[in-house]
C-alpha cells in the first residue's frame, strides 16, 4: 500500500511549480499593463492640462510673468515625460 501512495506522489513532483509558473506570468502581465496603462493615462491628462493652461495664457495675453513662466515649465515637463 505504501508503495502505491509514493508513486503517486512521485508523479506530481513539480505540479505546484508549473501551476505557479503559469498562474504567475497572467497576474504579473495584468500588474504591469495596468500600470503602463496608468502612466499613459497620466500623460494623456498632463498634455490636456498643459495645452488649457498654454490656450488661456495665449489668449489672455497676461502681464504676470509668474503665470508664463509656470505655463512653460508645464511644457518643458510635457517634453521631459513623453
Amino acid at each position: 500500500m505504501k508503495r502505491i501512495a509514493f508513486k503517486g506522489r512521485r508523479r506530481q513532483a513539480g505540479v505546484a511549480a508549473v501551476e505557479f509558473s503559469l498562474v504567475a506570468i497572467i497576474f504579473f502581465t495584468l500588474v504591469f499593463a495596468t500600470l503602463e496603462l496608468a502612466r499613459v493615462e497620466y500623460l494623456l491628462n498632463t498634455l490636456v492640462e498643459v495645452t488649457r493652461r498654454a490656450a488661456t495664457a495665449a489668449i489672455a495675453k497676461t502681464k504676470h510673468e509668474s503665470y508664463t513662466h509656470f505655463v512653460r515649465f508645464q511644457l518643458q515637463l510635457l517634453k521631459y515625460l513623453s
